[in-house]
C-alpha cells in the first residue's frame, strides 16, 4: 500500500481455557483503548523480533512464536502503518499478564474471543482476531461465529476494490484498516479470510488488496 511506513509487530498471545478461547488485550494509560499488544521496530530489527519484545515489554509475559497470521494496513495520524502480527504461545503454564515498568500500557488481561466486547476495540483487531478464528479452526478449535462483533462506529464489509479482501470502514463508509494479501502469512494453509455480515462470520476466496 502505498504511503504506508515501515512494518512493525505484534501478537496474539492465546489460550484455550474452561472451554473458551482467550487473548491477551493491552490498555493504552493516554487513550484509554484496549488492544492486541503491537509496537514499532527499532533500527535493524525484524517484524517478528518487533513482536516478541513488544508482547514482552506490554503484557511481562516471555512467548513462542507459532505463525504469521495477519499483515494489518491501517490509518493513524493521517499515514499508513502497517504492523504483522504472529499467533503466540506463552512460556510459562498458565501466566498472568502485567506490564513491564516504563511503558504507556496501564494494564493487561485475558478476553474471551467471542465473549463481551472489550472497550473501544478497535477496527484492525477486528480484523486480526477473525483471522485467528480461521487459524485455531483449521486446528480443529471452535470459536464462535463472531470472534468481534462490529460496533463503535465501524464495520466490516466488503472491499470496494479488485479481488475479494475484506475491510474495516468507518461511520462515513472510508477505509480505517485492511488486510495485506496472503503472501505474507507463508504458515496458513487456506486461502480465505473470515469476515461478519449479516450477524454471522463468512468466509470468502481472498485476492489483492
Amino acid at each position: 500500500m502505498s504511503g504506508t511506513s515501515s512494518v512493525g509487530g505484534g501478537g496474539v498471545l492465546w489460550r484455550s481455557r474452561a472451554g473458551c478461547v482467550e487473548v491477551v488485550l493491552v490498555r493504552h494509560r493516554a487513550t484509554g483503548r484496549w488492544e492486541l499488544p503491537k509496537g514499532k521496530a527499532e533500527a535493524g530489527e525484524a517484524p517478528s523480533d518487533t513482536a516478541r519484545r513488544e508482547v514482552a515489554e506490554e503484557t511481562g509475559l516471555d512467548c513462542r512464536l507459532v505463525e504469521l497470521v495477519a499483515e494489518v494496513h491501517f490509518r493513524h495520524d493521517d499515514r499508513w502503518r502497517a504492523v504483522r502480527y504472529w499467533l503466540m504461545d506463552p512460556v510459562d503454564a498458565d501466566p498472568e499478564p502485567v506490564p513491564r515498568e516504563g511503558t504507556e500500557i496501564a494494564e493487561a488481561r485475558w478476553s474471551e474471543i467471542g465473549g463481551t466486547r472489550p472497550p473501544a476495540c478497535q477496527p484492525y483487531d477486528a480484523l486480526v482476531l477473525t483471522r485467528v478464528a480461521e487459524v485455531l479452526a483449521r486446528r480443529g478449535i471452535a470459536l464462535p461465529s463472531e470472534p468481534v462483533p462490529a460496533g463503535n462506529g465501524w464495520r466490516l464489509v466488503r472491499d470496494a476494490g479488485p479481488g475479494s479482501r475484506w475491510v474495516a470502514e468507518g461511520e462515513a463508509g472510508e477505509v480505517v484498516a485492511r488486510l495485506a494479501p496472503d503472501d505474507v502469512s507463508p504458515g496458513s494453509e487456506c486461502a480465505t479470510v473470515v469476515a461478519q455480515s449479516g450477524g454471522r462470520v463468512a468466509g470468502t476466496a481472498a485476492g489483492e488488496v
